[in-house]
């Protein structure tokens, strides 16, 4: 499979996740990381995935995979976070919301999610902020 291929292949899966079908996007995601197991937009996804199954653990273990193969992506960072929210891991997904600003400050998620999390632990000055 190509890049092109597998372009083409991260387009359909991400239809069929927008579908809801996960089942199949799961499955091209896994054929994708078959040819090429470090392509960061398919381990984010199917880390997204994971995350709508409740496999919590796999979901984050996907999401850092495809974040040490590509840092630049703050939705990656942004989903990573609200999976460790769910988690209860409120600390480190602040952490992980101020990495996601950092690559982009106008997502109106991140700002959101960050202020959650700051408030989870007990910083309110700086969730109001």
């Amino acid at each position: 499979m190509n890049q092109e291929e597998i372009m083409q292949q991260l387009q359909t899966a991400v239809q069929a996740y927008q579908g809801k079908d996960l089942d199949a996007a799961e499955a091209v995601f896994k054929q994708i990381l078959a040819v090429n197991p470090k392509e960061p937009n398919a381990l984010h996804l199917l880390g997204c995935i994971y995350k709508d199954y409740g496999q919590l653990q796999q979901a984050v273990d996907l999401i850092q995979a495809s974040i040490r193969e590509d840092a630049s992506n703050p939705i990656s960072f942004l989903n990573l976070g609200k999976i460790l929210s769910i988690a209860g891991q409120h600390e480190n997904a602040a952490v992980v919301f101020q990495e996601s600003l950092k690559r982009n400050q106008q997502i109106p998620d991140t700002w959101f999610f960050l202020g959650n999390a700051l408030a989870e632990i007990e910083k309110v000055e700086e969730a109001i902020q």
